[in-house]
């Protein structure tokens, strides 16, 4: 209900606010016409359906002193009505969300309201199954009917009680009292009034089921009625009027006896065959209970070697895991250090080769030089040739093979110089005669003759 409230009031909101933002829109245009402006007259207001107050009409320019703060103090109203709506927008935006906030919280307290109320309906569920039938529960409900019917209406049997038999079943209750040793005088007294309600409320039921009226107790005391021995307020005076002990025993001092014996009923007794079916039940039900314990022993055994198992399977699969896990990061280190041995192989060879090569470069200059001390030094004074020379190329190739050679290539350095320095221009090739066909066929067209440019050679690749 509260929420379908603030809907409501935000829908009224929002209506409002619309129709103020209409109105305020209306009287925006109208101030801004072209035909209302200084000096201008205001012919009449635009006629808004949607509003609230009907403004007056006046007569003047918009921004003249009276009407003009007239036309501020409306507009600036409507900007509080505006902005006070929106406030109120906020605060009932608000409360939604705090009343939906307050609904989600419920439905989640409900959801583990229910999910514990169906954990204890599987738990209650689950205890009920667990055990047996109701056996022991139906045969003691029949045993205590059975005795509570009483003795058979027989021909055989008596309806009524001897004096005997009150007598000897009160003795009895005496001896077994006497047997059990000397019990606190409280104790017997508490013991005795029970026995004896019980036996008034036996005796208070007649043939058809009513109740009859019994007397009050009386005290054995002070003789009144309405209290026992035990609650008597006189008890200082309770042993006066009671009469002295007849025990023939001169030696041993009895307790006064402060009540008349009266007759015990005796135990109702059961039907031989009611016992004897109630034995047999009690028979198949302590064999019923030895299955079900043994079924019980042999379920958990069961349960219990399937947990055994499932650690056991789940400890394999541990151990199956983490010794995959190591051997993977074996590999995997095993590969860094064997990359990290090739990097350093490679690093290493290719320092080894630039030793080389800057070895082979240096001992070839040095022989170099060397031959040319010793030609300078043996040979006499080298002829001056005037004139033009020959040009010998050299290609680039050769330059960087004969560079770039190691030590043991000195000699195949050396010669490959030798050859290029007897390079030079040949002569233009002369060419052959044509051949001549003896079938008459077409004349054969051959490509025009290109001679190379002077200066301008290919590379020629000479092996040694």
């Amino acid at each position: 209900m509260e929420i379908a409230g603030l809907r409501k009031e935000i829908g009224l909101l929002r209506e409002q606010n619309e129709r103020i933002i209409v109105e305020s829109n209306l009287w925006k245009e109208e101030a801004a016409r072209p035909g209302n402006k200084r000096g201008s007259v205001v012919i009449g207001t635009p006629d808004g359906t949607n509003r609230g107050t009907p403004k007056p009409r006046c007569t003047g320019s918009v921004r003249d002193g009276e009407t003009g703060d007239r036309w501020k103090e409306e507009y600036r109203n409507l900007r509080s009505l505006h902005r006070l709506a929106n406030i109120e927008a906020e605060a009932l935006k608000e409360k939604r969300a705090e009343a939906e906030r307050k609904r989600m919280e419920a439905e989640k307290q409900v959801k583990a309201l229910e999910e514990q109320m169906s954990k204890l309906t599987a738990e209650c569920g689950n205890a009920k199954t667990v055990g047996g039938t109701n056996l022991k529960e139906r045969m003691e409900e029949v045993a205590v009917r059975s005795v509570r019917k009483g003795v058979k209406a027989t021909p055989g049997r008596a309806g009524g009680k001897s004096t005997v038999t009150e007598i000897n079943d009160h003795g009895a209750y005496r001896g077994t009292m006497s047997s059990q040793g000397h019990y606190d005088r409280n104790e017997r007294d508490r013991e005795r009034n029970e026995w004896d309600r019980g036996r008034r409320d036996r005796d208070s039921t007649d043939e058809h089921g009513e109740r009859r009226p019994y007397r009050p107790p009386t005290c054995f005391a002070c003789h009144e009625v309405g209290h026992y021995a035990n609650q008597c307020p006189n008890r200082s005076k309770r042993y006066s009027n009671v009469r002295p002990s007849t025990s023939l025993e001169s030696r041993r001092a009895r307790s006064p006896r402060r009540y008349e014996p009266r007759s015990r009923e005796p135990s109702p007794t059961l039907d031989p065959q009611i016992r004897s079916t109630i034995e047999k039940l009690g028979k198949s039900v302590a064999i019923m209970e030895e299955h079900y314990a043994t079924e019980r022993e042999k379920r958990e055994q069961k349960a219990r070697k399937k947990l055994e198992k499932e650690e056991a399977q789940r400890r394999e699969a541990e151990e199956a895991t983490l010794l995959e896990e190591e051997h993977i990061t074996a590999e995997k280190k095993a590969r860094r250090r064997k990359q990290k041995l090739m990097l350093e192989d490679q690093r290493r060879a290719e320092m080894q080769k630039d030793l080389q090569i800057q070895l082979a470069m240096h001992v070839g200059d040095l022989e170099d030089r060397l031959i040319q001390r010793l030609n300078q030094a043996v040979g006499g004074p080298s002829k001056q040739y005037r004139g033009k020379k020959k040009v010998s190329y050299r290609s680039d190739v050769d330059e960087s093979t004969s560079s770039q050679g190691d030590a043991s290539d000195i000699s195949v350095t050396q010669e490959l110089g030798a050859c290029v320095d007897r390079l030079k221009i040949s002569e233009k090739r002369k060419r052959g005669p044509e051949p001549v066909f003896e079938d008459p066929s077409p004349p054969m067209e051959l490509p025009a003759k290109r001679t190379p440019k002077r200066g301008i050679l290919k590379p020629v690749k000479l092996t040694g």
